[in-house]
C-alpha cells in the first residue's frame, strides 16, 4: 500500500511540476475547425414556392450556414440531393391540380441532419380561357378618330365569368 500511495504521488508531482501548476506540456488545444460528429445542423430559412406549373413545383430557401448539401422529399420519400451552394430545386414530371408535401433538411459533412422544414405546393393546371364570340354590335361611327372599342366575353377555368369592355 505504501508502494501505491508513493507512485500516485510521483506521478501528481510529476504532471504538476515543481510549482504545483500544471506544466505546458498538460495543456491541451483543440482544432477549433474540428466538427463534432454529432454537431448541430442549422436548419434551412425562407423556404417558399417558387413557382408551379402544370407538372413541375420550383422551391427555394436560404442558408447562411452553407450545409454540406440538402435532402428533398416529397409526400415522405425522399427524392433528391442538393449539393452545397445551390438552394433550388425543381421537381417535374408531377400530375396537375395535385397537392405535394415537400420536406428540406440540411446535412453537413458528417452526415448529421437538421430539423426538417415543410411546405405544401400545388401544381396548377393552367388552361387558356374561353372566349365567346361577340353578340353586341358596338356602333363604330360613333368612335372619334384613333380610338379603340374592344369588348371581351370570357371565363376562368371553373366556368366563372369574366367580361372586359374598353370604348
Amino acid at each position: 500500500m505504501k508502494y501505491l500511495i508513493g507512485v500516485l504521488f510521483t506521478l501528481m508531482l510529476s504532471a504538476c511540476g515543481d510549482s504545483g501548476k500544471a506544466s505546458e506540456s498538460a495543456n491541451i488545444n483543440p482544432n477549433v475547425d474540428d466538427k463534432a460528429p454529432n454537431a448541430e445542423v442549422p436548419a434551412v430559412t425562407d423556404l417558399v414556392v417558387f413557382s408551379t406549373g402544370v407538372d413541375k413545383v420550383v422551391l427555394r430557401w436560404a442558408d447562411d450556414n452553407r450545409a454540406a448539401g440538402y435532402l428533398i422529399r416529397r409526400n415522405g420519400e425522399q427524392i433528391a440531393t442538393v449539393e452545397k451552394g445551390l438552394f433550388t430545386y425543381t421537381d417535374t414530371g408531377l400530375v396537375a391540380n395535385n397537392r405535394y408535401r415537400y420536406e428540406v433538411i440540411a446535412f453537413n459533412e458528417n452526415g448529421s441532419e437538421s430539423s426538417t422544414q415543410t411546405i405544401t405546393a400545388h401544381s396548377i393546371m393552367n388552361t387558356a380561357p374561353v372566349v365567346d364570340p361577340l353578340e353586341t354590335k358596338i356602333l363604330l361611327d360613333t368612335l372619334a378618330p384613333g380610338d379603340i372599342a374592344a369588348q371581351v366575353n370570357a371565363s376562368d377555368a371553373d366556368g366563372h365569368p369574366l367580361s372586359l369592355i374598353h370604348i
